[in-house]
């Protein structure tokens, strides 16, 4: 497929391969904090990044390879669904400096320790990474959609995949549900996503989805120049 995107789409080519060492760069400060710390802590990052990865590579699927049946375009749109909160989820990993103090003492005095300043870096970077996916991802389902069906029912589909990622986000982060169960424990994800439905689901999934519709907009106003 890639061979088929770099002779349809070089700069599409030339954006995987400069994400994609992208990635590689940033698990190697992973792997570099485990060597020198002796701990796997941060090492979640490049599993989350993985899993950032997927929807990206299915709407690459979706949209770039000649997918003749219905049937073979149905699942993957299914699976982007269900995958794509995955990469913009990455940004609510910045929860993990929370134990951290930045300030070593007063209001303008900043904790020096290289550690700490390490652990900030090293999460940044996989957020951009996962941030740059997220829109990439979208960017290309809003294209192929809006070349389909119209260019009003294109912003729809950016819209409706944005309120669901944030409803998807808010569940993984506060009831820490995640994609693989729609397969492993199809029942108790039905239970969680009808016991959820309630104000602080509605407001979660409001901030969650209007981050997520905001970025996308940011970036692709950005593009376009």
């Amino acid at each position: 497929m890639f061979s088929l995107i770099k002779e349809k789409n070089y700069d599409l080519y030339q954006f995987i391969i400069g994400t994609f060492l992208f990635t590689i760069a940033a698990s190697l400060f992973v792997f570099i904090r485990i060597w020198y710390r002796g701990s796997l802590r941060y090492a979640f990052l490049i599993w989350n990044i993985f899993l950032a990865w997927v929807p990206f590579y299915l709407s690459l699927i979706l949209t770039q390879s000649n997918l003749r049946s219905r049937a073979l375009k149905f699942i993957t749109a299914f699976l982007w669904i269900i995958f794509y909160p995955n990469a913009p989820y990455i940004i609510t990993d910045f929860i993990h400096l929370s134990a951290y103090n930045f300030y070593k003492s007063g209001a303008h005095a900043f904790n020096a320790n290289f550690n700490i300043w390490y652990d900030f870096f090293l999460i940044s970077i996989f957020v951009v990474n996962g941030l740059i996916l997220s829109y990439a991802s979208l960017n290309l389902i809003h294209n192929y959609v809006k070349k389909h069906i119209g260019r009003v029912r294109g912003w729809i589909c950016v819209g409706a995949v944005s309120a669901l990622s944030g409803y998807a986000i808010y569940l993984g982060r506060f009831i820490r549900v995640n994609s693989w169960e729609i397969v492993s424990n199809p029942g108790y994800l039905v239970g969680v996503l009808l016991g959820n439905l309630d104000v602080s689901g509605i407001r979660f999934t409001a901030l969650f989805g209007g981050m997520v519709f905001g970025l996308y907009v940011g970036f692709y106003l950005v593009g376009r120049r």
